[in-house]
C-alpha cells in the first residue's frame, strides 16, 4: 500500500470515527487507539492534530454538503438556509460544530496553513448565490445575499455552541430568514 493510500485510509476511519463521536478534546492517542493506528502514524501522515482535525471537517463538510447541495437545484434558498440550520445547529452536530471553530480559529491565526480548510467555506456562499439567481435576483445581489446568509448563519451557529441559548439563536435566525423574505 502506498503512503497516499494509508494516509486515505486513516482519514476515512478517522472521518468515521469522528463523526459518529466528534473529537472535542480528543488526543491523538486515543484516536489512534479507536481506528487501529499508532498516534505516531497519525503524526507522519498529518503533522498535528490540528491538520488532521482540519482534513477530517473538510472531508465531513464534503459528504454532507455533496447530499445538501444536490437537492439544491429543487428547493428555495430559504429551504436550504434552513436544512443546512437543522444539520448544524442540532444537539448532535453539537461537537462537530465546535470542531468547526476551533479549526477556524486555528486558520484565522495561520491562514496560508488552513488555506484549502478556508477555501472550502465558499461552498455556502456559491451555492446560497446560485439558488439566488435561480429565484430572479441580480448577479450582485445573489452574491451579497449569499455572503451575508452564510456567514451569519456560522455567526449564530458560534453564538449556539458558546451560548447554549437555542431559544435567543433561533430567534436571531427566523429574523435572520424573515428580513430577506425568506420565510
Amino acid at each position: 500500500m502506498s503512503r497516499q493510500d494509508s494516509r486515505n485510509e486513516l482519514l476515512t476511519k478517522a472521518v468515521a470515527h469522528v463523526g459518529e463521536r466528534g473529537m472535542g478534546d480528543m488526543s491523538l492517542r486515543s484516536l489512534a487507539g479507536a481506528i487501529g493506528t499508532s498516534h505516531r502514524m497519525l503524526i507522519y501522515h498529518f503533522g498535528s492534530r490540528e491538520r488532521l482535525l482540519a482534513e477530517v471537517l473538510q472531508r465531513l463538510r464534503a459528504e454532507e454538503q455533496r447530499v445538501y447541495f444536490a437537492e439544491a437545484p429543487h428547493t428555495t434558498r430559504a429551504q436550504l438556509l434552513r436544512s443546512l440550520w437543522e444539520l448544524y445547529s442540532s444537539p448532535a452536530s453539537r461537537g462537530r460544530t465546535g470542531n468547526f471553530f476551533y479549526v477556524l480559529g486555528l486558520a484565522a491565526q495561520e491562514p496560508e496553513s488552513y488555506r484549502e480548510f478556508l477555501d472550502s467555506l465558499a461552498d455556502w456562499t456559491r451555492i446560497l448565490g446560485e439558488q439566488g439567481l435561480r429565484e430572479g435576483l441580480d448577479e450582485k445581489r445573489a452574491a451579497s445575499e449569499a455572503y451575508l446568509l452564510a456567514w451569519s448563519l456560522r455567526g449564530l451557529l458560534l453564538d449556539l455552541v458558546t451560548s447554549g441559548d437555542r431559544a435567543r439563536v433561533q430567534d436571531a435566525f427566523d429574523v435572520l430568514c424573515a428580513s430577506l423574505d425568506l420565510g
